[in-house]
C-alpha cells in the first residue's frame, strides 16, 4: 500500500511537471528509456520502471545527479539503479529538467525495502554516451518515507570506477577524465586537462 502511494506520488508530480513541458513529457513517457545497452537485469520488461515494486512494504527517495571532476555528467539516455547487498531495489531513467527548475537532467528514484531502517544502499550509473556501467562512489542509510534531494537541489552522485566487463574498451586503459584510450592527464596540481601550475598557484 505504502508503495503504491509513493509512486502515485511521483506519477503526479510528472504529470503536473509534463503538463507545463510538452516536450518533457514526450521524451519522458517515449524515448529516454530506448538507449543502447542499459543492463537488461536492470529492467527485464523495459518499460523503464523497477521491475519488482510489489516485493517490498517500503521506499525512499532520492534525487540526484552524477558528476564527474566537479562537472554534471547526466545526461539524456542515462540510468541509475540501487542495490542492497547486490540486490536490486530501485531503477530510474534520467528526466529532462525544465529550464525554469535549473535545466539538464537528474534522477528522481525510489528505493525499495521491507525493513523501516538499517540497510546501505548503493548504485551504479549506465553512461549512454559511453556505454558503460560506473560505480558510484556514494552509499545511503535507508529510512522508509525519506526525500533525500530535489529537482532544484539534488544530491551530488561521483562517479567511481568502471565495472569490470560492462564496456567496450579493448585496452582496459583509461585517462583521468574516464575516457578509453584517452589522452588527458592530471596536472601538477592534480586537475584532469589542466594547463599546469599557474604563478602563485598550487605551491
Amino acid at each position: 500500500m505504502i508503495a503504491r502511494i509513493h509512486i502515485s506520488f511521483v506519477l503526479a508530480i510528472l504529470a503536473i511537471v509534463t503538463s507545463i513541458n510538452p516536450i518533457y513529457a514526450s521524451e519522458t513517457s517515449f524515448n529516454t528509456f530506448l538507449t543502447r545497452d542499459i543492463p537488461s537485469e536492470w529492467d527485464q520488461d523495459g518499460d523503464g520502471l523497477f521491475d519488482n515494486i510489489s516485493d517490498f512494504q517500503n521506499s525512499g527517495s532520492i534525487t540526484s545527479r552524477i558528476y564527474l571532476n566537479a562537472d554534471d555528467i547526466t545526461s539524456g539516455g542515462d540510468a541509475l539503479a540501487a542495490f542492497v547487498d547486490g540486490e536490486q531495489r530501485g531503477f530510474a531513467i534520467s528526466s529532462e529538467v525544465p529550464p525554469f527548475l535549473g535545466g539538464g537532467h537528474s534522477f528522481l528514484i525510489l528505493v525499495y525495502s521491507n525493513v523501516g531502517s538499517g540497510e546501505t544502499i548503493t548504485f551504479q550509473f549506465y553512461d549512454d554516451s559511453e556505454n558503460t556501467v560506473y560505480n558510484i562512489l556514494e552509499s545511503y542509510n535507508f529510512i522508509s518515507d525519506m526525500i533525500v534531494g530535489s529537482v532544484t537541489s539534488a544530491e551530488v552522485f561521483t562517479l567511481g570506477d568502471p565495472l569490470s566487463g560492462s564496456d567496450d574498451c579493448e585496452s582496459g586503459i583509461y585517462d583521468c577524465s574516464g575516457i578509453c584510450d584517452g589522452t588527458l592527464i592530471e596536472d601538477e596540481c592534480g586537475v584532469c586537462g589542466g594547463s599546469g601550475i599557474a604563478d602563485g598557484e598550487c605551491d
